[in-house]
């Protein structure tokens, strides 16, 4: 009886899996999946907050204001690079303030607050140094620390549903998740000013090397 129990509830557990990775696929298919992603309410907050100003100066050539030791510099920038692996991890907060201190160790100098005076507030973004007291060679890049959130906001909504291999599973559509955020920013952005972002899985300090 208990052998019977148990094959009663790998099949089960089989037909479950089978089910949800077929309605996966079919959402996939008729584009469901991106209409209720996480990652297009987390892109386009990135956007709306950060990356819209930052781009809106870039393509008006306001130059970004950095505080040096010799005093204010500015310089203007032709576009920013947004650091994002297929991993939600490596955008981390801990991951950023690791990278800090390694640019901080490589270059001599830490990584540059920049200052864009397009509205009342500002908005700050971080400037990539090369060696030596000046924004000359530097480059504008940011780590969009909210696509971290990712895997917990999967987790949650797939906290009921049964899988195969759960962490296959979710390994998956967090990839997806990241690939929808870059879709995103781009669709956002539109033809004409995409070429203002560029996406990299370099370390940021070897993008300026």
């Amino acid at each position: 009886m208990e052998a019977l129990d148990v094959i009663t509830n790998l099949v089960s557990d089989w037909i479950s899996g089978v089910l949800v990775l077929f309605i996966a696929f079919l959402t996939r298919i008729l584009g469901l999946r991106q209409k209720f992603s996480p990652a297009v309410g987390l892109a386009t907050g990135y956007y709306n907050n950060f990356l819209k100003p930052v781009i809106n100066a870039l393509s008006n050539n306001i130059p970004i204001e950095a505080k040096m030791a010799s005093g204010i510099e500015k310089k203007h920038y032709k576009k920013i690079y947004i650091y994002l692996t297929d991993r939600s991890e490596d955008n981390s907060s801990e991951n950023l303030a690791l990278m800090k201190k390694r640019v901080k160790a490589s270059n001599g100098i830490g990584i540059i607050r920049g200052e864009i005076n397009t509205d009342i507030r500002g908005k700050a973004v971080d400037i990539m140094p090369r060696t030596g007291d000046s924004l000359e060679n530097s480059i504008l890049f940011d780590y969009p620390t909210t696509v971290a959130n990712i895997p917990d906001i999967i987790k949650h909504r797939y906290s009921n549903t049964r899988f195969l291999n759960r962490e296959k599973a979710l390994r998956k559509y967090e990839i997806e998740e990241i690939e929808t955020f870059k879709k995103t920013l781009l669709s956002l952005l539109g033809k004409e000013r995409s070429h203002f972002i560029e996406f990299t899985k370099s370390d940021p300090l070897l993008i300026n090397r």
